[in-house]
C-alpha cells in the first residue's frame, strides 16, 4: 500500500485536467501528464498506534533497495525496543 492510498480513496479519483503538456515541467518529461483529484478518506483503512511512526517506518522501508525488514527498521533512528513496541508481536 502506498502512502497516498492510506490517506486517499483512490477508487473515487477523477481527472481534473486530461492533458498537461511536457513543456509545463522543467525538465520536460517524455510523457503527457494529467491533474487528478483524490478525495481524502474519512478514516484510514488501517489503524496505527502512531501516525508519525507509521510514516517514518514506511519512508525507511522504501529508502533502501534490497534490504531485510529488520535492517530497514534500524534506519528509522529509533531504538530496537521502540520499534518492537510499535510492531507488537511481529518477528522483528
Amino acid at each position: 500500500m502506498e502512502l497516498y492510498q492510506w490517506r486517499c480513496n483512490i477508487t473515487q479519483t477523477h481527472i481534473l485536467s486530461a492533458d498537461v503538456p511536457p513543456k509545463a515541467f522543467l525538465p520536460a518529461p517524455e510523457v503527457t501528464s494529467a491533474v487528478i483529484c483524490c478525495p481524502l478518506r474519512s478514516e484510514p483503512p488501517v489503524k496505527v498506534h502512531s501516525e508519525a511512526y507509521f510514516f517514518r517506518a514506511v519512508k525507511a522501508g522504501f529508502a533502501q533497495r534490497r534490504k531485510t525488514f529488520s535492517n530497514t527498521m534500524k534506519t528509522t533512528g529509533l531504538s530496537k525496543r521502540t520499534n518492537r513496541s510499535y510492531l507488537g508481536k511481529s518477528k522483528y
